[in-house]
């Protein structure tokens, strides 16, 4: 019965309690409505009668983009795949050249084109102004979205006091990063349910949200006014926004229950722009407009360099008994660094006098198996703005070298991080292997490397709030070659992580490390023993996991444990149902049980990373 208070109660608070806040907003929405008109039969009631919004009205997702079609197409298809609540697109064109040129209109897409490329603050000023819609999305074209990711920021933005609302994402700055914890783009739906699940209908208050994806409602423009155009290109205007909101009395939320994919900047690596510098100009109007105590937080309590001042970068070495491999890479780096800085753990030849003559200030520091100790120790006796770590079987070609001091002489002030490629040559005459390392970063008290052997800079730097950036530097690194010195490096690393197991029995990481060694060491006993541990430990979403299902199904197979085996196998396909390795087992086990055809098309039509088109070719490495 309409008029039954007590059930219309009952129904609102269920809505409500199992997370379809929309659903309840509208039928509270609706009761309201049915009070107004019949008054004499239903009184007023608190859970009803202050709701305005609903989150079903028109949302308007503005998406600015200059050339990068095939970025702009896959953001496109995610939001037709994935959004459920009323909206539009506005697309703003910034005299694009390549396809983007040839999208026409449509029944939910309207169109802005501009000769020139104008900017991003420019643009997003011109969507605004055609805009429609009560909640507005500013969306960079190199973002994938995700289920629900649309009722996930508009369920905080019909609270009046909530201005601006933005994601979780893989390639942002905390606290609204999250890991990416799949390897491939069909796994991020999944992903992003599980983040939906865990931390559903969570919200964390800020005081900066980052413009990649950033909803915020119409009134909230009204009140704080347009984007900043003085911010040209782009970069800070999002800041100056969220400025400006906080001063006009908006509460910012990260909603903790939503994540999209950002690939990150891939309009202006198209456009060949000068990132660092481009950080460092509008980080000076950043400053200029508001001052120290809002500009602080970028950088260690210093207003920029000028433009023509240039960075002092320390080049920081741990090394013992290298005096093989230390001439030619010292020799190399002449002239590069404002400091070298070489800590000798207890070399037996003629490192430390090799170090000296190059120029470099060697500190020594007695071998304790822990190369985060060391690393540590070398940090500490660095005088630079900016640290660079190497090895001393590291290599920097002469074109590697050039790139190295172009970035170099464009460092900004504020706390960016560069991750660049090591190719890894091996001794068994594969193909290298490429891995992602973080190289250059701020030198800082807070920023220290962590674990004894594998060690990791990324976690002290994800604290201080850092900014990674991909740079184009390789470096190559030739300590795999030769077989019998790769393999005292295993028998080392063993013992130390024996050691660092001792410290932190149920750190998963380490146990991960202990399970691939053994792998390499082709123990597969051992390999069942610390991956199994390992991913007990371990949530779905860490990037290890896929890993630990794969390793823990090759040991089941050494040791001829089939039923093992496929049974682990099928528990990985469970929660990453399209991942290639996984796959790829699953069919050696079945073809041991001679069902190989049950899976062969299955394998033959999922796509391999190397076959994901518009992905670019080392998104998905791990940073190590």
């Amino acid at each position: 019965m309409p008029f039954d208070q007590q059930a219309a109660r009952a129904y609102y608070q269920v809505l409500h309690d199992v997370g379809m806040r929309i659903e309840a907003r509208c039928f509270a929405k609706e009761r309201k409505v049915l009070q107004a008109a019949h008054p004499e039969r239903l009184p007023v009631e608190a859970w009803f009668v202050d709701v305005e919004r609903t989150g079903t009205e028109l949302t308007s997702i503005l998406i600015p983009c200059h050339n990068q079609w095939h970025y702009t197409e896959a953001c496109l298809q995610e939001i037709e795949n994935w959004t459920n609540l009323p909206y539009e697109i506005i697309l703003i064109d910034n005299g694009s050249t390549d396809e983007t040129r040839t999208l026409t209109e449509t029944e939910h897409m309207r169109i802005v084109r501009n000769v020139e490329n104008r900017g991003f603050p420019t643009a997003i000023n011109q969507g605004l102004a055609a805009a429609k819609g009560e909640y507005l999305v500013l969306l960079n074209n190199d973002t994938l979205v995700t289920p629900y990711w649309l009722e996930g920021l508009v369920n905080w933005l019909v609270l009046p006091k909530v201005g601006m609302v933005g994601p979780m994402s893989n390639e942002t700055a905390p606290p609204q990063q999250l890991a990416a914890g799949y390897q491939k783009l069909e796994e991020l739906p999944l992903f992003a349910m599980q983040v939906l699940k865990q931390h559903n209908q969570q919200a964390l208050n800020v005081e900066r949200l980052k413009g990649f994806c950033l909803a915020l409602r119409r009134d909230v423009v009204q009140q704080i006014g347009p984007m900043d155009e003085q911010f040209g290109t782009g970069f800070f205007e999002d800041d100056d926004w969220s400025v400006r909101a906080l001063q006009a009395g908006f509460q910012l939320l990260v909603a903790k229950d939503v994540y999209i994919h950002h690939f990150g900047n891939r309009t202006f690596q198209g456009m060949g722009l000068d990132t660092p510098s481009l950080l460092a100009a509008n980080f000076q109007r950043f400053h200029q407009k508001w001052g120290s105590d809002y500009s602080k937080g970028y950088v260690q309590q210093t207003v920029p360099k000028t433009e023509t001042a240039l960075a002092k970068v320390s080049l920081c070495m741990i090394v013992r008994d290298e005096e093989h491999h230390l001439p030619e890479v010292l020799r190399d780096l002449q002239g590069l660094f404002a400091e070298m800085i070489v800590v000798d753990t207890g070399s037996q030849d003629r490192t430390r006098e090799i170090a000296r003559s190059a120029g470099a200030k060697v500190f020594e520091f007695p071998w304790i198996d822990d190369f985060a100790a060391a690393r540590n120790v070398c940090l500490e006796h660095a005088t630079g703005d900016w640290i660079f770590w190497l090895d001393a079987d590291d290599r920097l070609p002469a074109a590697e070298r050039a790139k190295l001091r172009q970035l170099f002489a464009k460092l900004p002030d504020v706390n960016v991080a560069y991750v660049m490629k090591c190719v890894c040559t091996n001794h068994q005459g594969n193909a290298p292997t490429v891995v992602d390392h973080i190289r250059l970063f701020r030198r800082a008290d807070s920023h220290r490397w962590k674990y004894r052997v594998h060690e990791q800079i990324l976690p002290a730097l994800r604290q201080t709030g850092v900014q990674v950036v991909w740079s184009d530097v390789r470096i190559t690194h030739v300590g795999y070659s030769d077989k019998e010195v790769r393999q005292r490096k295993l028998q080392r690393d063993l013992r130390i992580l024996q050691l660092e197991l001792d410290d932190q029995p149920n750190d998963p990481f380490t146990l991960f490390n202990l399970a691939s060694i053994y792998q390499e060491l082709q123990q597969p006993s051992e390999i069942l023993e610390y991956a199994g541990r390992s991913l007990a430990l371990s949530h779905p979403s860490d990037s290890i996991v896929r890993k630990l299902y794969a390793l823990l199904v090759q040991a089941h197979r050494s040791l001829q444990q089939p039923t093992e085996a496929l049974a682990r196998c099928e528990a990985g396909l469970q929660v990453y149902p399209k991942d290639v390795e996984l796959l790829f087992l699953y069919g050696l086990l079945l073809k041991d049980c001679q069902r190989f055809t049950r899976i062969r098309d299955e394998i033959t039509n999922t796509p391999t990373l190397a076959q994901i088109t518009n992905v670019p070719r080392g998104t998905f490495s791990k940073l190590a």
